[in-house]
């Protein structure tokens, strides 16, 4: 695996937003109560979900912490590897850091404000942790001294997204449709931009330009030399997911269940995909190549598709559970995390057969697929 892969996940909180923007229709958004976040190193699989972290091999349960219920814990952020160290965001202004080995905790860090809800994933940089949580404050640690924060800054909105750090910079966008530029080394607000809608999902760099999609239906681009955005991709319906970057093309799924691929220079649609479910589902987690070089995409109602570069269809299959968060693609396979149903994960191979699922804490044995 070339590079983790780290999902975001939420859960009542994002609910609350999107049934006040009124986007959120009969998704099962309305019933979901938190999202699986899932992290992978090689073979090795993270997933935090509710009061549970769990790593997780060929669907054998290696360990999950704590190891009793703790009913006072909610994990919803996908956890960060760094070296040897798991750091996990949760939903009351802490993180935990573990022994990506063991599960065992090695330390915690309380941010100031019980506000301070964690429901996106930590970055390093630099030698500093940097924190983003629900309330709009953005905060970083030096790795060397967890005891209080090198800096502290309040954007002004919510902030769901990890932050990207890019020559000095820290990278962010916040609820209120803005994309905010942050100095990594002192925490002042340098700059911030306005979309025409929330980014709801991480910030993609590739080309020396940082790409993302937003709630305005469009995929757009920002050159963090110029300070410019330029549209790339217009969209029939609001987007959430991240759009994936390919060398000479980029692709973006909305949240109608359309899928659109366009000329990543020139911005020129190559094809366009509509309603691949039949029924509108949406699609919420981000497109994804597997190793093959074919796309995957996974709609909200559980139904996985493949296709190849040009839109041509390779597979599909119907999984009947529920899923939000984006797969995570490792060896010649990829995991996707589930809304309570038979399992918490499941591994497909590149060509959608079943290869192995975890069920979740409610029972750690896995199951092999059925015949």
């Amino acid at each position: 695996m070339k590079k983790n892969k780290i999902i975001l996940i939420s859960g009542l909180v994002l609910l609350s937003v999107l049934l006040l923007s009124s986007c959120a229709g009969n998704s099962a958004l309305n019933n979901a109560t938190s999202w699986p976040g899932v992290t992978a190193e090689g073979n090795t699989i993270y997933a935090a979900y509710n009061s549970y972290v769990s790593a997780v091999e060929d669907g054998q349960k290696i360990w999950t912490y704590p190891a009793e219920a703790d009913k006072s814990l909610s994990f919803y952020a996908a956890p960060l590897i760094d070296g040897d160290l798991l750091y996990v965001g949760t939903y009351h202004n802490q993180i935990h850091i573990l022994n990506k080995n063991t599960g065992a905790l090695v330390q915690k860090i309380e941010l100031a404000s019980s506000k301070s809800k964690i429901i996106a994933s930590p970055v390093i940089d630099d030698g500093l942790l940097i924190i983003p949580s629900s309330d709009g404050a953005v905060s970083a640690y030096a790795v060397s001294d967890y005891s209080k924060p090198a800096w502290t800054i309040k954007l002004s909105s919510d902030v769901w997204t990890t932050p990207l750090v890019l020559d000095g910079k820290v990278y962010i966008s916040s609820l209120d449709k803005k994309l905010n530029v942050i100095d990594l080394k002192t925490g002042e607000l340098l700059s911030s931009v306005q979309t025409n809608g929330a980014i709801m999902d991480n910030l993609v760099y590739a080309n020396q330009v940082i790409y993302f999609s937003t709630f305005g239906k469009e995929v757009l681009s920002f050159d963090p030399e110029t300070g410019t955005t330029k549209t790339i991709i217009q969209t029939t319906g609001e987007i959430w997911a991240a759009p994936l970057v390919l060398d000479d093309r980029i692709i973006a799924a909305d949240m109608q269940g359309n899928v659109y691929c366009s000329d990543l220079e020139s911005g020129k649609s190559l094809w366009t995909l509509n309603n691949i479910t039949g029924d509108g589902s949406a699609i919420i987690a981000a497109p994804e190549q597997l190793t093959n070089q074919n796309i995957l995409i996974s709609a909200e109602n559980g139904d996985l598709f493949v296709y190849d570069l040009d839109g041509k269809s390779v597979g599909t299959r119907s999984t009947k559970l529920k899923t939000m968060s984006s797969p995570v693609v490792y060896d010649d396979s990829f995991v996707s995390a589930f809304i309570p149903g038979d399992s918490l994960l499941k591994s497909f191979s590149n060509d959608l057969k079943e290869n192995w699922l975890y069920i979740g804490e409610s029972a750690s044995a896995a199951k092999t697929p059925a015949k």
